[in-house]
Order: structure tokens, then sequence, then C-alpha cells
């Protein structure tokens, strides 16, 4: 599932001062929150006319709105940097012990 698609998905690291989400995930689907009051912010950003041109012509030939796609492209990069965090540490943790088992010994070890 894409971060995108989990929205409101939570994950707190911190690298190089920076916080970002990881390990608690909340999921909030806001189309299908009946009797729910949906709770909106307002989010205001200063880009000249030019890059909100193409921004605003991307997001529309993709059926999204300027702030759909926004959302999203925001989404995907905090992704992308869980994803980036989740895979030094896994490969830090396999430095430390560098043991890899065929599809074969899997089979016998979990049969």
């Amino acid at each position: 599932m894409r971060a995108s698609e989990r929205f409101g998905c939570v994950r707190v690291f911190s690298t190089l001062g920076v916080t970002l989400w990881k390990n608690t995930f909340y999921t909030v689907n806001t189309e299908t929150m009946e009797g729910v009051p949906v709770v909106s912010t307002t989010f205001t950003m200063k880009i000249d006319d030019s890059q909100k041109a193409l921004i605003s012509e991307y997001a529309e030939v993709h059926g999204k709105s300027m702030a759909e796609f926004m959302i999203d492209a925001t989404l995907d990069v905090i992704e992308d940097a869980m994803d980036l965090h989740d895979w030094n540490v896994a490969k830090a943790e396999f430095d430390k012990n560098p043991v890899t088992y065929s599809a074969v010994e899997v089979a016998e070890i979990y049969h």
C-alpha cells in the first residue's frame, strides 16, 4: 500500500534532525467516514506562475485536482524516505550477519 493510499499513516523516526513517520500505522478513509465530520486544513504556498501552470496542467491530465496531486506527490516523497530508511536499517542488520537461505532451504525450515 502506498503512503498516498494510507493517508494519515504515522511513522516517526529522526534523521539529520528531521522528524518523519515510522512504525505506527493509522489508516483513514475520509470518503467513507459516514456521520463523522471530516476536518480539512487550508495550506498556502507561494510558487511562480509557470510552476503553478505546469503542476495544474499535469494534475488535470491525470484527472486530479491540483490539491490532490500535491498531496499525492508529497506523500510519495515521504514514502520514498521511509522506504530508504527501512532499507538502510535492514542492510545494516544484514551486514552484521550476512546469512542467506535458498528457497529450498526455507521450505525445509518451515515445512
